[in-house]
């Protein structure tokens, strides 16, 4: 029977999860996944129609605006 160095290195990165360390380093990570998976598919933040640094930059800063407007007014209404 042989394993393979791709089955190592998961089987190593498994145990590796289980660790508080781990987990301490990914938790911020995890909370802001989420929040980039709905940038991209609310205000389409992943396809962008501008060029250069200077406008791809005004373009994100305005998505991410409106953004918070959009979870501004959400919460406002709640009827929590």
């Amino acid at each position: 029977m042989t394993i393979e160095a791709k089955q190592v290195r998961l089987i190593d990165y498994r145990r590796k999860e289980k660790t508080t360390e781990f987990r301490d380093a990914h938790r911020l990570r995890s909370g802001i996944e989420a929040t980039n998976s709905l940038l991209k598919r609310v205000t389409g933040l992943d396809r962008l129609c501008v060029r250069g640094r200077p406008a791809v930059f005004s373009s994100i800063l305005l998505k991410v605006a409106g953004w918070n407007l959009l979870r501004a007014a959400s919460v406002r209404s709640s009827p929590n």
